[in-house]
């Protein structure tokens, strides 16, 4: 025979029906207070825009504003409004360094009137003109390799003083070549090779006993001027 299924009691759909009832008014009041929010929210008064700013015109020297100024509507800016405003204001010049590097600046006040009187009604930021009057790097003390490869010597210090070692004898290896080891003929119609088109000679700065013979007596001076020597 079935087991009859549990009733629930008279009190406890009493119970049920109550929280029903509970949670379909809060729904109903949530409901009516976003309506009323929505429709208050609509006929708010919008917010007054704020003032637009008046067109600017600023100049810079390096991170720094030195001189600001409002433009009237449709104006450009005076040049020597201009001018007296920067002239107490803009620095006699600027040091920069960087690493080992340091350059000095000097600031030009006519240029820089020029730069922002050039800006025109718009204004804008205007960076001040300069222009470098020193430069020192401190560079590594490096000596020549071999007797002719003053080009190698050269580019192995600025590689250094960027903190790049190189050897002089890889960077010369590197190097474009043109033309043979030693002149070639005799006379006004001896050759060589073309500086401007890769390294001419030997590095070691000695040269052939033929060569030396072609010359009549005389050593040819290598492309960097140094003069030539011979092991013989």
């Amino acid at each position: 025979m079935p087991t009859p299924r549990h009733q629930p009691s008279s009190t406890m759909l009493i119970r049920r029906r109550g929280l029903a009832a509970l949670l379909l008014t809060g729904v109903a009041a949530a409901a009516v207070v976003l309506l009323l929010s929505e429709r208050v929210g609509s006929n708010a008064p919008s917010p007054t825009p704020a003032a637009v700013p008046p067109r600017l015109l600023e100049v810079t020297a390096g991170d720094r504003v030195v001189w600001r100024t409002s433009l009237p509507d449709g104006m450009s800016p005076d040049p020597g409004r201009v001018r007296s405003a920067l002239s107490s204001r803009l620095p006699v010049g600027v040091v920069a360094s960087r690493g080992s590097a340091r350059i000095a600046y000097r600031y030009d006040l006519e240029a820089t009137v020029t730069r922002a009187v050039a800006a025109g009604r718009a204004g804008g930021r205007v960076a001040a003109v300069r222009e470098a009057v020193s430069a020192r790097v401190a560079a590594p003390v490096i000596r020549q390799a071999q007797a002719n490869t003053c080009e190698s010597a050269a580019l192995s210090i600025l590689l250094a003083t960027a903190g790049v070692r190189v050897s002089q004898r890889r960077l010369q290896f590197a190097f474009p070549r043109s033309g043979a080891l030693d002149p070639v003929g005799t006379g006004p119609g001896r050759t060589w090779g073309d500086p401007d088109r890769g390294y001419v000679g030997r590095p070691e700065g000695r040269v052939s006993p033929a060569a030396l013979a072609s010359t009549r007596g005389r050593s040819p001076r290598p492309p960097d001027g140094s003069a030539a020597t011979s092991t013989t």
